[in-house]
Order: structure tokens, then C-alpha cells, then sequence
């Protein structure tokens, strides 16, 4: 019978264990990094100085932007169809030469669908690589709020992870959105991916 040689079979041994430590220890720093990433973008309600924020009101809900997450505020423009579009993408618009997705935001918002109407107005924000317009039925005024005066989203009409905070205005809520977070990255690349595609146009014009 041959001899086992313990000394290899124990080395032996330790080597498996090295090894799947190391696999395991390999695949917690990668949970890690995407929680830290994930973290990462999540709102913050740590405000430390005053915020200039642009108000506007979707039916009876108030929300507002930071202004520095706003390109530019228009009219309400004419809007082109995108055949086998995402849900979430209302259309195309062009801006200055520039072809602008429309984020269909009651449809985040799960409100029901309505007509434009002349006076509305579109808020194009940008964020990172990305930039999208939404309609909003009126833009109220453009104001500045102080760190105090925020409050985390604990009591909010709608309750979504895009609404990183609170302002309490008069008789109403305020709902200061984040705009990282009204798209996620798999829909942001989809709207994108439209953006640089070829597709018939089909305008809808805005009816006077």
C-alpha cells in the first residue's frame, strides 16, 4: 500500500482553500463596488447651502429642479413620433438644430394620458452624458431655498426614488426631483440608441 504523504496532502489542501478564499473574497469586493455605486447615486438630503430651484406643476402635484440640472426652459414645440419607441419616450423634438428625447413624465408620474395645450412648457435637463426634455403644464417661478427648509420625501403626494426631497410652500409640497434618477441607465442607453438611429419622422403639431 502506497504512503500518503500528509505534508503534501495538507498543502494540497490549503492551496483549495487559498484559492476559493480567494474567488469569494474576489466577488465580495464586487457586491461591494456596486453598492457603493449604486449608494452613489442615490439622492442625498444633505444640503449645505442654499439651492436656487425652478418650480412647475404637473395637474394638482408641485415638483421642482435644481437649477444647475436645467439646460433651458421653452415653449411647448412641435413633437416627432418614434415608431417602436420604449413607452417611457414620448418623442423627438429639435433644439437649435439639435435632436432633444421627450421623456413621457406623466407616465413615470402613472397618471393618465391629456392634450397639450399652447401654454405648456418644456424643461430640458442634462445630467452626466445624458439630457431629455419633459412637458410640464406651467412653470411657476424660479426661487431659492435654504438647507433648512428641506425635508426628506417621507410625506410626499407620490412616492418615487427620483424625488430626493421636500419643500414645504404656502399650502403646498414641493418635490425636488433628482434627475439622475428619473431614467435608469438601461432606459437612458435605449433613448439614446434612438437618438443616433435613422426612423421615419412623423410630426405632431400642437393644435392652436
Amino acid at each position: 500500500m502506497k504512503k500518503i504523504d500528509s505534508s503534501k496532502l495538507f498543502e494540497k489542501i490549503i492551496i483549495h482553500r487559498l484559492d476559493n478564499l480567494e474567488n469569494k473574497l474576489h466577488l465580495l469586493q464586487e457586491v461591494v463596488q456596486t453598492h457603493i455605486s449604486y449608494l452613489g447615486k442615490r439622492p442625498s438630503f444633505e444640503i449645505i447651502e442654499p439651492k436656487t430651484i425652478v418650480e412647475f406643476q404637473i395637474d394638482a402635484h408641485f415638483f421642482c429642479f435644481i437649477i444647475d440640472d436645467i439646460r433651458e426652459i421653452i415653449r411647448i414645440t412641435a413633437i416627432t413620433e418614434v415608431p417602436n419607441a420604449p413607452e417611457i419616450l414620448e418623442g423627438v423634438f429639435n433644439f437649435r438644430g439639435e435632436l432633444i428625447s421627450l421623456i413621457d413624465f406623466r407616465y413615470i408620474l402613472e397618471l393618465e394620458p391629456k392634450e397639450y395645450e399652447l401654454d405648456y412648457n418644456i424643461i430640458i435637463f442634462k445630467v452626466d452624458h445624458f439630457q431629455a426634455g419633459i412637458i410640464v403644464d406651467k412653470v411657476i417661478e424660479i426661487s431659492q431655498v435654504q438647507p433648512e427648509q428641506i425635508e426628506p420625501p417621507v410625506e410626499t403626494p407620490i412616492q418615487k426614488s427620483f424625488v430626493q426631497g421636500m419643500v414645504k410652500k404656502d399650502e403646498h409640497i414641493i418635490m425636488i426631483l433628482n434627475p439622475r434618477l428619473l431614467l435608469s441607465t438601461k432606459e437612458q442607453i435605449e433613448v439614446n440608441q434612438i437618438l443616433q438611429a435613422d426612423f421615419p419622422i412623423k410630426q405632431e403639431t400642437i393644435e392652436e
